[in-house]
């Protein structure tokens, strides 16, 4: 069984490129601080997390990931080897591909990396196919996880900077019941 990703939208990709190019073009790149600066012929882009959205009031629903609203796409960026940076593209409204936000050196870009280890590394990924998704959740604090969605049920692994407590960590995968659970508190 594997993981798989979600479809990019037509055009992603060269949106992107056209927002890097237009990046390091209009000399951006030469303002960043020494360690966030990349090698712009050496960069690649991974393929795509479908983002979806929680709100508080949906974790009263009998089934809350049901009333997952979808969103944008995010991409992470490689350069010499490392993940540098990340781009979220959502549709405009004649549904084409638009760059709504980067990041550069945030906890959530090296986390994804190492939550996505994690979930390959679990031997319940080995039981049936999933589609990796990210998961956010506006609540008193703030959540991201991986989110492996299988017909059979699926896992989460939570991401920095989700404040994490009591039976929850960081890079750990777990059951839909025991996330929801942890999420309800």
């Amino acid at each position: 069984m594997a993981i798989a990703f979600a479809t990019a939208p037509t055009g992603a990709d060269d949106t992107i490129h056209a927002f890097l190019n237009g990046f390091v073009g209009g000399g951006f790149l030469e303002q960043m601080p020494a360690k966030a600066r990349f090698d712009p012929h050496d960069v690649s882009i991974s393929e795509c997390l479908r983002m979806y959205y929680l709100r508080d009031d949906d974790l009263a629903a009998a089934r809350p990931l049901d009333q997952a609203r979808p969103g944008g796409w995010r991409y992470l960026l490689v350069s010499g080897g490392s993940v540098i940076n990340d781009i979220c593209v959502d549709s405009d409204a004649t549904g084409k591909p638009v760059v709504v936000s980067t990041s550069i050196d945030t906890p959530l870009t090296a986390s994804t990396v190492a939550a996505l280890l994690a979930a390959e590394a679990d031997p319940r990924t080995a039981a049936q196919d999933y589609e990796a998704r990210e998961l956010y959740c506006a609540r008193a604090e703030y959540v991201a996880v991986l989110w492996l969605h299988g017909a059979a049920g699926d896992l989460f692994v939570p991401m920095a900077p989700t404040v994490v407590a009591g039976p929850i960590a960081h890079h750990q995968v777990y059951d839909a019941a025991t996330f929801l659970a942890w999420l309800k508190r």
